[in-house]
């Protein structure tokens, strides 16, 4: 499957298994968890760009402070943090590099 497949024959799920999933860490040691919220909030980025929505991917942040800046609890996990608005500034996009520079086909 194709990532445009994916993208266009992924569903909403309403009806489930009756099996738990599994709080496991993946092949590569990251923690499941915290890869499924990055892959959320790239879903999310993508679609607030499409409704003309800035975002800005936070990962450096001191928690505790957060924790208490957003009411949260000792045992809330913060894997990362996104606003969301619209940009009070209107920046030209930057050039992507070609994907060979990035990417490697094995």
């Amino acid at each position: 499957m194709t990532v445009m497949e994916a993208i266009e024959s992924r569903r909403s799920i309403r009806q489930y298994l009756d099996r738990p999933v599994e709080k496991d860490t993946m092949s590569n040691g990251h923690a499941v968890d915290t890869t499924d919220v990055c892959i959320a909030l790239t879903m999310a980025m993508l679609e607030a760009w499409e409704l003309g929505l800035g975002t800005c991917l936070m990962a450096s942040y001191t928690e505790p402070v957060m924790r208490e800046a957003l009411g949260l609890s000792e045992t809330t996990s913060i894997v990362a943090i996104m606003p969301i608005g619209y940009a009070a500034e209107n920046l030209p996009a930057k050039p992507c590099k070609p994907v060979e520079e990035i990417a490697v086909y094995i």
